[in-house]
């Protein structure tokens, strides 16, 4: 972890295989012009938090939309005996990748991704079949079929077992809306592509125990949905 700046604390008790998990698993991902599978990646945590997860994301020359970041019921992604198997051969590889999202392909579990770049939510609810769709009440920073953007930084805060999702735009930290207020007891923090094509990188920054400062006199404008979560056919 790097040392951060005074407004920040890191968690004083997590301990170098955390760390290390942290950021193999949530790793890079670059993509150039290949028509990805759809796909899933994950770390275990405890949604009594408070932990805050911060990515710094990228997505560009993208025609049919972005990856996701967000996390998904860690019961999900219980290790089989090939992805054990696997994080064996190649420590510096990510830890586990599954070939779904499972943010819009339901497998009984919780799993939710944001779109950084305009908002967008994809949500799968446990027991769910169809996925939910919605968007947070903030503007688009970026053009996805541009063919560079400069790297967002973007991250989500978990806290008794509530989800808010944060973005820094023009300097300055922002929230959104509570997405969820019931979350499982421990999560993994994901990135999610579905059918993605273009360049992308989405890399773990640092892992924190308190959200980032955001504009006292401006927050507020992000709260609410622009558009509330409806099952998608």
């Amino acid at each position: 972890l790097q040392t951060p700046p005074p407004r920040f604390q890191t968690h004083a008790g997590l301990d170098g295989d955390l760390r290390e998990l942290a950021a193999t698993s949530l790793g890079l991902w670059v993509l150039h012009q290949v028509a990805a599978p759809d796909v899933s990646t994950s770390v275990k945590l405890d949604t009594k938090g408070p932990w805050f997860v911060e990515f710094e994301y990228v997505s560009a020359k993208a025609p049919n939309g972005t990856p996701g970041i967000g996390v998904v019921d860690a019961a999900s992604l219980a290790m089989t005996a090939d992805c054990e198997d696997q994080v064996k051969r190649v420590s510096q590889d990510l830890c586990c990748r599954l070939d779904c999202d499972l943010s819009k392909q339901s497998n009984g579990r919780f799993a939710i991704s944001l779109s950084p770049y305009d908002g967008s939510l994809f949500a799968m609810w446990s027991q769910g079949e169809t996925c939910n769709c919605a968007r947070l009440n903030w503007e688009p920073v970026c053009n996805e079929q541009s063919r560079w953007n400069n790297p967002l930084h973007c991250g989500f805060l978990l806290k008794n077992q509530t989800l808010t999702f944060f973005r820094r735009s023009e300097g300055r930290w922002h929230s959104g809306e509570t997405v969820c207020k019931n979350l499982p007891a421990h999560v993994s923090p994901c990135m999610f592509m579905s059918s993605y094509v273009g360049y992308t990188l989405i890399r773990f920054v640092r892992l924190w125990n308190t959200p980032p400062e955001v504009c006292p006199g401006c927050d507020a404008a992000f709260h609410g949905f622009a558009s509330p979560f409806e099952s998608r056919p």
